[in-house]
């Protein structure tokens, strides 16, 4: 199956597996804008690289949480009238379907397969408690069978290393993950000390694949905004050979 993954920048990409269209998580707004989180500020360090011919066609939007970084209104108007997937109601997209951690939804897309969406639970901090407080979300498995083929790939959404991620994923053969990187924090202070790093770090990347054995991962959630302190370029470590760095803007084929 022919898989094309195009990284827009911050937790937006867009992928094409074999005509099934996906994206994920649209946060459009352009370089320099300054995101108010009410304890600490962001800023966007770079632009968001697509063209309009990117959202045409998408079959489902996963959404993984609706913190600003991940969906803002320049996003919430990209998307249009596409299916979505989310773990809350979306306001002004009463289209959304609500899938909480462990719920499935399985459909036919007419001439092109069958695609069942898993959400997977996301625990948005090093410390669990903490990470209810800051906004838990979805991660996704989403299994696509279409022209004799399954492809099944993981969204971690903005998550550490966890066991719900770990019982959800031990069973089985992922051929993508898209891990939300770039070792985010809250901010500086107090509060960032205490909540520890909110996304997963370069370490944690190679960690998940020596637990689950990708057969490709694509990293994103790194470089964008103030709050992501690690550059995957200067990460300081080497890099399981399964993960592929892309810059915004790129668009790579996977198999």
């Amino acid at each position: 199956m022919k898989i094309q993954f195009k990284w827009i920048g911050g937790a937006t990409w867009v992928m094409d597996a074999g005509g099934l269209k996906i994206a994920c998580d649209p946060v459009l707004c352009a370089k320099g804008t300054i995101q108010d989180y009410r304890y600490f500020k962001s800023e966007r360090l770079d632009s968001p690289v697509y063209t309009k011919d990117d959202f045409k066609g998408i079959d489902f939007w996963l959404i993984t949480h609706i913190h600003e970084d991940h969906i803002d209104m320049r996003g919430m108007a990209a998307m249009g009238d596409s299916a979505i997937y989310s773990p809350v109601v979306l306001p002004r997209k009463k289209g959304a379907k609500v899938l909480r951690a462990g719920e499935t939804d399985r459909f036919e897309l007419a001439g092109k397969g069958v695609v069942t969406v898993t959400a997977v639970p996301a625990v948005h901090s090093v410390n669990p408690l903490l990470g209810g407080l800051i906004g838990n979300g979805n991660g996704y498995i989403v299994e696509y069978a279409g022209g004799g083929e399954l492809f099944t790939f993981y969204v971690s959404g903005d998550a550490l290393i966890h066991r719900g991620m770990f019982r959800a994923l031990r069973d089985k053969k992922i051929d993508l993950a898209v891990l939300n990187t770039g070792n985010a924090v809250l901010g500086e202070g107090l509060l960032s000390k205490l909540a520890g790093r909110i996304t997963m770090n370069s370490k944690d990347v190679a960690r998940f694949d020596r637990l689950f054995h990708p057969a490709a991962i694509i990293p994103v959630h790194w470089g964008t905004f103030s709050h992501y302190r690690e550059n995957l370029n200067d990460a300081g470590i080497v890099l399981p050979q399964s993960v592929k760095l892309m810059a915004p803007g790129d668009t790579v084929e996977i198999f």
